[in-house]
C-alpha cells in the first residue's frame, strides 16, 4: 500500500513506479478511471496505449500570479458529514504559472490525513507545461475531448492534480467517496463531472461555496 508523509517543505515527487498513461482499457476489471473509452492508468509499466508526456515535478516555480478561482458556475452538494464542490475553470483563465508550493502543501495535507484513515491518494500529475501538453496532445486522438489543447489545460495552473488510488476504478472506490466528502476541506474541488480524478486547488472557490450552503452563522 502506497501512503503519504507529511512534510514542511514543497515537495515535486517523482516516482518510477508510477508511470501515468492514457489508454484504451482491454478490461474494465483493470481499469482506474474509465471516461468513455479511454482510462488513466497508474503502473509500473504504464499500460498499453498512448504514452504520456513526461511529468514535470521539479518544475521551476515562476513569479505566480493569485491562485486562478472559478468565480461562478460552483456547485456544491452535501456528501456525508461533508461538501462535495465541482465547478470547471473557464478556458480564459488558464495559464501557464508553474508549480504552486501552496497547492502542493495542501495536496499534501490531504495525503496525510487520507492515509492516517487508511486511505492511499497517489498524485498521478501535477504541474504540467504547455510544451509536455502538446507532446501529449500529438499523441491522442486530437479531438480535445480526452486531452486538452496545449494553453488549455488546468495543470498548467499549477493547481491541478490528478488522484489515483490502489484499487480501480477510481470512480468506485473508497478513495473518491473519501475526497468528495473531505477534499473541500483542504481548498479541493472536482473540476468535471466525467473526471473523478481530476482535482483543482480552488480554496477561494470552495470558501465561498460552502458558506453558501452553511447559510448564515447564528447569533
Amino acid at each position: 500500500m502506497i501512503t503519504a508523509v507529511r512534510s514542511t517543505q514543497p515537495l515535486f515527487r517523482s516516482s518510477p513506479a508510477l508511470v501515468p498513461a492514457l489508454t484504451r482499457p482491454e478490461s474494465h476489471a483493470d481499469e482506474t478511471a474509465f471516461t468513455g473509452d479511454l482510462v488513466l492508468t497508474a503502473s509500473l509499466s504504464g499500460g498499453v496505449g498512448i504514452p504520456a508526456a513526461p511529468v514535470t515535478r521539479h518544475a521551476p516555480v515562476k513569479a505566480r500570479r493569485p491562485i486562478p478561482t472559478i468565480g461562478s458556475g460552483v456547485t456544491i452538494k452535501r456528501y456525508g458529514h461533508g461538501f462535495h464542490v465541482m465547478g470547471q475553470l473557464a478556458p480564459g483563465l488558464v495559464r501557464d504559472l508553474g508549480a504552486s508550493p501552496e497547492a502542493n502543501q495542501a495536496l499534501l495535507r490531504m495525503q496525510a490525513d487520507a492515509a492516517a484513515a487508511g486511505i492511499s491518494l497517489i498524485e498521478v500529475y501535477g504541474y504540467r507545461s504547455i510544451a509536455e501538453q502538446r507532446v501529449l496532445f500529438r499523441q491522442s486522438d486530437r479531438s480535445g475531448r480526452w486531452v486538452a489543447r496545449p494553453g488549455k489545460s488546468e495543470h498548467h495552473t499549477g493547481v491541478t492534480y490528478d488522484i489515483n488510488t490502489t484499487s480501480s476504478p477510481f470512480s468506485g472506490s473508497i478513495a473518491y467517496r473519501w475526497m468528495k466528502q473531505h477534499a473541500c476541506e483542504y481548498g479541493f474541488l472536482q473540476s468535471m463531472s466525467w473526471e473523478s480524478w481530476h482535482w483543482r486547488y480552488d480554496p477561494v472557490a470552495v470558501k465561498a461555496a460552502v458558506k453558501r450552503i452553511q447559510g448564515p452563522k447564528k447569533r
